[in-house]
Order: structure tokens, then C-alpha cells, then sequence
């Protein structure tokens, strides 16, 4: 009898040993669960679904600057409650550009919950050292009137752009859009149809063995391939390009 008791108490005690050992790792999953390194974010549930290749740094500023906008726009509002932001079915974008081993692409973020949408643009390379990369590599913007599928809440950005007007040229959203060799801006005319600036910055790499005519037809592609990426064609946009050395 007496061993028997005491193989119940072991049994007890091993029991006990196991729950508390789940216990403890559980809490250590919770924190260690690797954090956004860009800061406080709004998590967007589905890009497994849309995007499954994006990389996880994209994701995170992609996830850091949607809890910018939304606080821009809901000061008021307790933005560690969202949960809900999603990827707008068929609104997702991915085009490789060989020229320079780039991905542009775009896709646009619905928050039932606030009833507010936005567009979100980025672009990423496989390699770590392409030099078109760059630490912030996208943005998020407010969503033309026409594609808000809630209604028009007045919309601000980090560019100060309020996009509440049906005639504001969709390209606005994107715009300036900069990487390490270009910069492209807005001009609009007095008709109102914006034309670019396009700003191209060869580097010494880019005009060595007399390759400068091929470099500048290289990133002229990378705009036309960024304009597409933005759902947007290229022919509709007059272009004023600059070349710098």
C-alpha cells in the first residue's frame, strides 16, 4: 500500500511537472514572437493568401506604415484593437522587372471595422545586395474615392494628400516614388493631365565600358514597369526625364 501511494504522488508530481513546463513555454513563445522592426503596427491577415512570396521585412513595413495612416486618420481611435485589415480580393499586384532582379507591385487594404480602405505599394529583390533596395521600400496612400467601397472619410496622408476628389489623377497616390537611382515626381499642366519628372541618378558602375546608353534604357524600363505595377498605363503620362551623373 505504502508504494502504492507513493507511485501516485510521483505520478502527481510529474503531472504537475509537465503542465507547468507547457506553461512556460508557452509564455516564452509569446515573447519571444519576433517584433516589427519598424515600430508599432496594424497586422494585414492575408498575405499568405495574395502575396505568399513577399518577404517577411516588406510585410513588416507594409504592417508599420498602415498603423501610421490609420492613426493619422483616427486619433482617437485605440489602433492595438484593429484586427481585421485585410488584402481587397483581385486587388493584388506582382510584376518582375529581369532588368534590374525587381518585384513592383500594389494592393489595396480593407478595414471593415473602421470602415476605411487604403493602397499600399512596394517593391522588393531577391538579392539582399541589390542596390535598387532601400530600408523603407513602399508606402501606403489613401484610395481614390471611386475604389472606397465604405464611403469617403476624408482621407489624409503622410504627403498631406486628401484624395476626396473624383479628378485627381489615380498616379497621385504613388507619387514621389524614389529608389536609389530614380526619383519621380508630378507635373501637372494646365489642362489639369499630369505629366512626370523622371530624376535618373547613374552611378560609375552604370557608365563604365560605355554602358550609360544601356543604364538609362534600363531604369526608363524600371519606370514603365512601376507605372504598370500601379495598375496605371505608362502611355497616359507624358515624361520629362533628367540624367544625372
Amino acid at each position: 500500500m505504502i508504494q502504492l501511494k507513493e507511485l501516485s504522488r510521483q505520478q502527481k508530481i510529474i503531472i504537475i511537472t509537465v503542465i507547468l513546463a507547457f506553461v512556460l513555454l508557452f509564455t516564452l513563445l509569446i515573447f519571444l514572437q519576433p517584433s516589427n522592426p519598424y515600430g508599432e503596427s496594424v497586422g494585414i491577415n492575408n498575405y499568405n493568401k495574395y502575396l505568399p512570396n513577399l518577404p517577411k521585412d516588406s510585410q513588416y513595413a507594409s504592417n508599420n506604415q498602415l498603423r501610421n495612416i490609420v492613426k493619422v486618420n483616427n486619433p482617437s481611435i485605440d489602433i492595438k484593437s484593429i484586427n481585421d485589415a485585410s488584402i481587397r480580393d483581385g486587388s493584388s499586384v506582382d510584376n518582375y522587372n529581369k532588368d534590374d532582379n525587381m518585384h513592383y507591385g500594389s494592393f489595396i487594404i480593407d478595414i471593415k471595422s473602421i470602415k476605411q480602405s487604403y493602397i499600399a505599394s512596394y517593391y522588393w529583390s531577391n538579392n539582399p545586395d541589390n542596390t535598387n533596395n532601400t530600408k523603407y521600400s513602399g508606402t501606403i496612400k489613401c484610395l481614390p474615392v471611386k475604389d472606397l467601397i465604405y464611403g469617403s472619410f476624408n482621407c489624409k496622408d503622410d504627403f498631406n494628400n486628401s484624395i476626396t476628389k473624383e479628378n485627381i489623377d489615380p498616379i497621385m497616390d504613388f507619387l514621389p516614388y524614389d529608389t536609389l537611382h530614380i526619383r519621380v515626381t508630378a507635373n501637372s499642366n494646365i489642362k489639369g493631365k499630369v505629366s512626370l519628372n523622371a530624376t535618373i541618378i547613374l552611378s560609375l558602375a552604370d557608365t563604365r565600358n560605355d554602358q550609360t546608353e544601356n543604364s538609362v534604357i534600363k531604369y526608363k524600363n524600371q519606370i514603365n514597369t512601376w507605372i504598370i505595377s500601379s495598375g496605371l498605363n505608362p502611355n497616359d503620362y507624358p515624361i520629362i526625364y533628367t540624367i544625372e551623373q
